[in-house]
């Protein structure tokens, strides 16, 4: 499997740039974490031709920083991810909030088709 790379970009011969396998899914993964999809604060979302796409975590960006805060952002990606990214196979997740950069992170171990790990680190 193999797609235009994210952001879109030319490779040494000047043909447009691709990813392959798990770099796809990786690159899917981080467009769901970081796109608005329809919420409370917004009735449209992001993407006009697919407003349910996206995690929306920008609404949770002054949330108390902690465990709770964690979990949301992983039931956020982990439903985005299974509901528009089929090809993860999200085997397991790990969040955690750090309070000595004020950030959340999380790591999804997926299958696509092989077992691949990636981190998302959400910046408050």
């Amino acid at each position: 499997m193999q797609a235009p790379a994210h952001p879109l970009r030319l490779d040494a011969d000047g043909t447009l740039a691709v990813v392959q396998d798990e770099a796809v899914v990786r690159q899917s993964l981080a467009q769901l974490a970081g796109t608005r999809g329809v919420g409370p604060r917004d009735s449209t979302g992001e993407l006009p031709w697919a407003p349910e796409y996206g995690a929306s975590l920008d609404v949770l960006r002054f949330g108390p920083l902690g465990g709770l805060l964690a979990e949301l952002v992983s039931a956020r990606v982990v439903g985005q991810a299974q509901e528009h990214e089929p090809r993860a196979r999200i085997t397991s997740v790990k969040s955690a909030s750090n309070p000595a950069d004020n950030s959340v992170s999380l790591e999804l171990t997926f299958g696509s088709p092989s077992t691949a790990r990636d981190s998302v680190v959400v910046q408050r």
